[in-house]
């Protein structure tokens, strides 16, 4: 199907190399099935939406950040 359908989301820092996953709430499951969803595309400070068919109610869900900066690890070394 095309995806042509799709809102964006802001997020305050999110990085265009961040993972964003989302959770529909069960009383959301069948509108969301229903436009027939596809995977996240992310950007900085945003992420997108698509779906092959607009959803015919609001949807319900949580979304969970994957962030892929490298941190530096700080203490816990020790040399043999």
């Amino acid at each position: 199907p095309s995806y042509q359908n799709y809102i964006d989301i802001a997020v305050t820092g999110l990085l265009a190399t961040d993972i964003v996953s989302v959770v529909v709430s069960p009383e959301s499951a069948g509108v969301a099935r229903a436009a027939n969803f596809t995977t996240t595309q992310s950007y900085a400070g945003r992420f997108r939406l698509r779906a092959a068919n607009v959803p015919t109610a609001a949807i319900t869900a949580q979304y969970h950040i994957t962030n892929t900066a490298a941190y530096p690890v700080s203490g816990g070394e020790t040399e043999e």
